[in-house]
């Protein structure tokens, strides 16, 4: 397991649509900036879970005081508060 920490490069865009706020942002290794294809975000707080695509990038329901836990095979998975 890669000893650095998940880094979250993490570029949130907040669209109010039937008062939901969606989060939309990339996923990327801290060393190599290379996207991470397939890591998981999961809103605890809603029960949501998402997929990045090839290119890291996600978008999410979320709340301003929601809970996001984002993770990748290889790497320590990182909470969001």
């Amino acid at each position: 397991m890669n000893r650095f920490v998940l880094t979250l490069l993490i570029m949130f865009t907040a669209e109010f649509v039937f008062a939901q706020t969606s989060l939309r942002g990339k996923i990327m290794d801290s060393k190599t900036d290379a996207p991470l294809e397939g890591a998981t975000i999961f809103n605890t707080t809603l029960g949501l879970f998402r997929k990045a695509g090839q290119d890291g990038m996600f978008s999410i329901r979320a709340n301003e005081n929601d809970v996001l836990i984002f993770s990748s095979a290889g790497y320590r998975p990182d909470t969001v508060k």
